[in-house]
Formats: C-alpha cells, structure tokens, sequence
C-alpha cells in the first residue's frame, strides 16, 4: 500500500493515466481542468453584397437574355454568391457554375460548341468511325 508523503493516511489504488498521486485528496486537492477551446479558425462576418447581381443585370439586358430561363438562374446564383452566407466549396462551386452559365447565355456559345458536343454530333462522329482501322 502506498502512503501519503504529507499526512502518512494510505492512498486508493489508481487507475487513471498519468503519475501516481504522491499525496492524499485532503493534502493535494485535485485542481479543476482547464477547458481547451475549440481549434477553429474564425471567420469573418459577412460582407455587404458586392454588386455582382447588378453586374449579371447588366450584362444579361446587353446580350438580350434578360427574361430567359437561363438569365433567371444565373441571376439566382449571383444572389447567393452576394449573400455571403456560402463559404469555401459551396462558395467555389456557385462562381464555377455561375460562370458556365454565363458562357452558355453568351452570343457565341451556339456558334462555339463544346468540345464533347463537336464529338458527339454525328458528322464527326461517323467520319471517326471511318477512319478507324478494322
């Protein structure tokens, strides 16, 4: 059995991780543990919007797309993207899509197709098919 240094009462056995208690709980009151705080970085209050619904406003009255479908959804995006509320993936996923939708309401986006879509057209592909071997 092991004894206290100080008052000589026998101490409990221990199962716990750490050193072994030298004293007893009357001459060594155990102290209180200090609450770790969480190890999350801050971050930082949301901004005012920054106009880019305007910006899609104008931009969509320019190129006439202004009542379509698609100007509707991109004027949708452009909101969230405003609001603030999104943060990292979802905030990179919403400026990704908001910038191919903004492609595809482009002038040109019927005349430069998608590469895959040049593909899959079927001149192309029967020309493909013709030329491969066997």
């Amino acid at each position: 059995m092991r004894t206290c240094e100080k008052c000589g009462k026998t101490l409990p056995l221990e199962v716990r991780r750490g050193p072994k208690r030298r004293k007893c709980a009357d001459c060594a009151p155990s102290r209180p543990r200090k609450v770790e705080k969480p190890r999350v970085k801050p971050v930082a209050a949301p901004q005012k919007p920054s106009n880019c619904v305007e910006a899609t406003r104008i931009a969509l009255r320019e190129s006439g797309q202004e009542h379509a479908p698609l100007g509707f959804a991109v004027l949708a995006l452009a909101a969230r993207i405003d609001s603030g509320e999104e943060v990292g993936a979802a905030l990179a996923s919403l400026v990704k899509q908001y910038g191919a939708s903004m492609a595809a309401l482009s002038p040109q986006a019927s005349v430069d197709m998608d590469p895959l879509q040049k593909l899959l057209s079927g001149d192309e592909l029967a020309v493909r098919r013709e030329r491969r071997p066997g």
